[in-house]
């Protein structure tokens, strides 16, 4: 069974631990037999450095609670930010966004340097804006003040949700006319411990099956612009 799941196609973030109890194993093997262990088993059958970023995998189902639990994100899309593109990144206290989706729900997770705290080391506040690329929409400007003439945070987006890392609490808007936002209900869930997991149902968004939306995150101080994420990119997403 171990050689069945061993090897690509069966990867998680836990690979060189799996090598490394896969060759103990087999040492074992050789030491009941009373036979020499093959030096080879002492080196890793694969070489297991950091996965860059990547598309999701499959759906995932994670727990909102805060805890990052790796087996619920194994199969996420992953994004690196914090020094893994640079020195410019180095000290950002946000070092890797997660996202994937299943059937009701979207689902992001940003993983914290250890010991930061909203308010102090961040700003308090993250805005989730979409964009809809080539769909006829009322859309407009993030309701946020000091916002740089930069793409992609000038674009005009649909839905906007602002969730105050201190509090927790959400607030949901969607575009209407006039480059106006208006106020709307949500069933999103947000949850802040070792990292920020939030889950936002499809329901909210109301898109139909198969279509592609982008996503940016955007920090701000009490309504003002302060930085955002992924640098010069949007989050691809595709509705289930």
């Amino acid at each position: 069974d171990w050689f069945w799941w061993f090897g690509e196609g069966h990867s998680s973030n836990q690979d060189a631990i799996f090598d490394s109890l896969f060759r103990e194993h087999l040492c074992g093997i050789y030491q009941a037999l009373n036979e020499p262990v093959p030096p080879i088993l002492q080196q890793p059958v694969e070489v297991h450095e950091a996965r860059p970023d990547h598309r999701p995998q499959s759906f995932i189902h994670p727990v909102i609670n805060g805890t990052g639990d790796e087996q619920d994100w194994d199969k996420a899309g992953r994004l690196e930010v914090g020094g893994a593109r640079g020195t410019m990144h180095q000290s950002s206290p946000i070092q890797r966004i997660w996202y994937g989706v299943d059937h009701l729900n979207f689902y992001l997770r940003l993983d914290f340097q250890s010991g930061v705290e909203p308010g102090r080391d961040i700003p308090p506040e993250l805005n989730l804006l979409w964009f809809y690329p080539d769909r006829t929409m009322h859309n407009s400007p993030a309701p946020l003040d000091n916002l740089p003439d930069l793409a992609p945070v000038n674009y005009l987006f649909h839905h906007h949700l602002e969730i105050n890392l201190l509090t927790e609490s959400i607030q949901f808007q969607e575009a209407g006319d006039n480059y106006k936002w208006h106020p709307r209900f949500s069933r999103a869930q947000v949850a802040r411990d070792r990292c920020l997991e939030i889950a936002v149902p499809w329901a909210d968004l109301q898109m139909p099956p198969d279509y592609p939306l982008r996503l940016i995150l955007v920090l701000s101080d009490r309504g003002s612009f302060s930085n955002y994420l992924p640098e010069n990119a949007l989050i691809p997403i595709e509705v289930p």
